[in-house]
C-alpha cells in the first residue's frame, strides 16, 4: 500500500475531477429538459429553463446560469488536466 497508493492517487484525483464535469453537464442537460429534480430545486438547468420564456426580453435570465456553469465546468476541466499532466509519466526527464 505504501508505494502502490501514492501512485495511484494523482492519475485517479484527475479522472474524479473530469467526471465531475460531465455529471454536471448531465444534470444540467436533464434538469433543462424537465426530467431531473422538480422546479423549487436550485439546479441550473431548471435556473436556465425558467429564462427560455423571457429570452427576447430578460436573456440574462438564462444566460447568467449558463455563463456560470459554463465556467465550473471550464474551471473542472483545466484543473483535471493539469492533474493529468502532473501525473503522466511519460512526461517526466530523467
Amino acid at each position: 500500500m505504501r508505494e502502490l497508493l501514492p501512485n495511484l492517487v494523482p492519475p485517479i484525483s484527475a479522472i474524479v475531477v473530469l467526471g465531475m464535469s460531465r455529471i454536471i453537464v448531465i444534470e444540467g442537460t436533464l434538469s433543462f429538459l424537465g426530467l431531473s429534480l422538480p422546479p423549487p430545486a436550485p439546479t441550473w438547468g431548471n435556473m436556465i429553463a425558467a429564462g427560455v420564456s423571457e429570452l427576447a426580453f430578460h436573456p440574462a435570465i438564462s444566460f447568467v446560469p449558463a455563463g456560470v456553469m459554463f465556467i465550473t465546468i471550464l474551471a473542472l476541466n483545466v484543473i483535471g488536466d493539469a492533474l493529468r499532466r502532473a501525473s503522466d509519466p511519460r512526461d517526466t526527464a530523467l
